[in-house]
């Protein structure tokens, strides 16, 4: 984990250095091994280091062009480096040392934009062109590493967190509503909204870039546009089997020590099964145990994973006695407040490890990809939860009860025209019925209503969306799609939400 900032700014005066090394010292938590400012004219770049290939000071940055013309800070890690390094000296390019930043500042220069799609891994990154005084700013395609920015009158601030550019004193501190709206609904603001009006994040998979003539954002990579797979189960499953060894040692690429979180998971068991058989040495485990799991142990299930594939394995039991203080710290760490409590024992454990080994991977993210979560099989069953929203289950709960508010958030979210709404209900906690708004005050909740909560999820569905139709007669019987006959007026007495629908068949939606 590095850190970036940087202030594009073409007034008069420009950036100067002591307010860059303010920015720089925000980040020096992510990178404590090397530290580097660079001002010139109108741009200010600077980049804390956390050593993992190339330890040498070759790997220093902001790194120049060997002309001078390009400048460099970068945040990440391209696992196929090596691979795009032998393509750039094909064509001639020569290398002083062996880091992949350096490969990515030549792919840039020789390749452009186009770069950015052959890029391999997780990165953010800032390239600036003295000769054009432009800049490039890139996030890759899943925004694991993140960037934020802010806009000035003849320029930007950057940074890899927000506390780096409120540092740039560019930025008022003062409270974006949209992102206070969307965090009550789903516990974070979403896509570019931060909690800090003025500062935005990048999206991922987008560049941006900046010259005197202004600001162009532009995605490089979409995930609407990737081509769909219709192999057999037997084929998926051989071919998902050879990605996920083949991304697993491609992450095994350093000069440092390289561990695994191993919980006794599905996600972090195949990890370490792909890890121990690629790692040039032992792999290093680490488990942990807390006295607040409500007697749910992992450890000797992690246990029993070690001892299949012969790690070096370290079992660690923590104690939550000080969680009122790890939360302040996560709050300083996050710059806005956060609701994802899996963050308190991953911050226990890094805090017990102490740095004492850099890399770790983890099954972060398993579920997002193979579906692992109850609402993808929902979706993926979608007309018939729906059709099971007319039948009379509900009337035989105690109303008001727990499993009653439950269903009734759920029926409302899957009864939802707008696949938008459906999903961005499935996601929250909340329903119409009992808003977040209501704990706030009047005022707030006034200033609240003028934002939309859904606003992101609307801006991902629509590529995607396809036309909706009805075929819903307008008499008291409906018909849907998975022929359950129903009568309308009995679903609108039961299930008031279902009369938001224009059409009487709201199944067929």
């Amino acid at each position: 984990m590095c850190g970036i900032c940087g202030i594009i700014n073409f007034a008069e005066p420009g950036p100067d250095l002591e307010t860059l090394r303010a920015m720089v010292a925000t980040l020096r938590h992510r990178g404590p091994d090397d530290e580097g400012a660079w001002v010139d004219g109108p741009a200010a770049l600077g980049q804390t280091r956390l050593s993992i290939v190339d330890l040498s000071a070759a790997g220093h940055q902001p790194m120049h062009a060997p002309d001078g013309r390009y400048v460099l800070v970068f945040n990440g890690e391209i696992y196929n480096f090596m691979t795009l390094r032998s393509r750039l000296e094909a064509e001639g390019v020569a290398f002083v040392s062996r880091c992949d930043t350096e490969v990515v500042l030549h792919a840039l220069i020789r390749w452009g934009t186009n770069a950015l799609a052959q890029f391999d891994g997780m990165f953010a990154l800032a390239l600036w062109d003295t000769r054009q005084r432009r800049l490039l700013l890139a996030r890759d395609r899943f925004g694991i590493k993140p960037l934020y920015v802010s806009r000035l009158a003849r320029g930007l601030a950057f940074g890899s967190e927000i506390k780096a550019v409120l540092a740039a004193e560019a930025v008022e501190r003062t409270l974006n509503w949209q992102g206070l709206h969307e965090f009550l609904y789903y516990g974070h603001p979403l896509g570019r909204s931060s909690m800090f009006a003025g500062v935005e994040k990048l999206l991922a998979g987008h560049y941006l870039t900046l010259d005197e003539r202004g600001l162009h954002t532009e995605a490089y990579w979409r995930i609407e546009e990737t081509e769909p797979v219709h192999d057999d189960v037997a084929t998926a499953t051989t071919r998902v089997r050879e990605l996920l060894e083949r991304a697993v040692q491609s992450h095994l690429i350093g000069d440092v020590p390289i561990g695994v979180f191993l919980s006794g998971g599905i996600d972090s068991s195949a990890i370490t099964a792909f890890a121990s058989k690629a790692y040039a040495g032992r792999i290093q485990t680490f488990s942990v145990g807390f006295d607040f799991d409500k007697g749910v142990n992992e450890l000797p299930k992690a246990r029993s994973i070690a001892e299949r594939f012969g790690t070096e394995h370290h079992e660690m039991h923590l104690a939550g006695g000080d969680v009122a203080d790890v939360i302040e710290r996560l709050v300083c760490a996050h710059d806005e407040p956060f609701s994802d409590a899996a963050n308190i024992p991953l911050y226990l454990l890094c805090r017990e490890l102490g740095g004492s080994i850099k890399v770790i991977l983890q099954g972060d993210g398993g579920d997002e990809i193979f579906a692992g979560y109850r609402r993808y099989n929902v979706l993926s069953h979608e007309r018939l939860w729906r059709a099971a929203a007319t039948t009379r289950v509900l009337p035989r709960l105690r109303r008001g009860g727990i499993a009653y508010d439950r269903l009734m958030r759920f029926f409302h979210a899957i009864g939802q025209c707008d696949p938008a709404l459906r999903y961005a209900w499935l996601m929250t906690m909340e329903s119409p019925a009992d808003p977040p708004t209501r704990l706030l005050t009047p005022a707030a909740r006034e200033r609240l209503a003028r934002h939309d909560p859904f606003a992101r999820y609307r801006e991902i569905f629509a590529p995607l969306a396809r036309p909706i139709r009805c075929s819903g007669p307008s008499t008291a019987t409906a018909s849907c799609s998975c022929r359950t006959s129903f009568s309308r007026k009995w679903i609108v007495r039961r299930w008031p939400a279902a009369s938001r629908c224009a059409c009487p068949c709201w199944i067929t939606h």
